[in-house]
């Protein structure tokens, strides 16, 4: 089973390059842009609602990630675990680093229909933790 999966996902990532082609900039430049204040929105530091918000889009029995704690969870200690969740998700995007327990997801392969032959008969499904999930 490790083989056939190995083998079917390694022919769908594709191979390594030494050369990257360059981005044309005229034809960047020649497309739709954002305006101004849209830019600066994509920057803007984020607020605590706006983290609850997110949080709030995750339905309360969507699987866990390996940390065993749902959006259930969260919701329901929001009191408690606010300022850690919140100083966390700052810490990332202050320094573009994410801590290799949040960064973490086990893939799951189930049954399309019933008697599974190959690898196309299984559906990959990726359980990652909640904290992922609010990023």
């Amino acid at each position: 089973m490790e083989k056939e999966v190995l083998s079917f996902y390694s022919d769908l990532v594709g191979t390594a390059t030494t050369k990257l082609n360059h981005m044309d900039i005229d034809v960047i430049r020649k497309g739709a842009q954002l305006i101004e204040a849209s830019k600066a929105s994509l920057i803007k530091p984020f607020s605590k609602k706006e983290v609850w918000d997110s949080l709030n889009n995750i339905a309360d029995d969507k699987t866990p990630g390996l940390d065993g704690f749902s959006a259930k969870f969260f919701k329901s200690s929001w009191n408690i675990v606010k300022s850690d969740l919140f100083a966390a998700i700052h810490d990332f995007y202050q320094h573009n680093h994410i801590l290799a327990a949040i960064n973490y997801a086990v893939v799951s392969l189930i049954h399309k229909i019933h008697d599974v032959e190959y690898m196309k008969d299984l559906r990959p499904i990726s359980c990652c933790t909640t904290m992922y999930k609010i990023l």
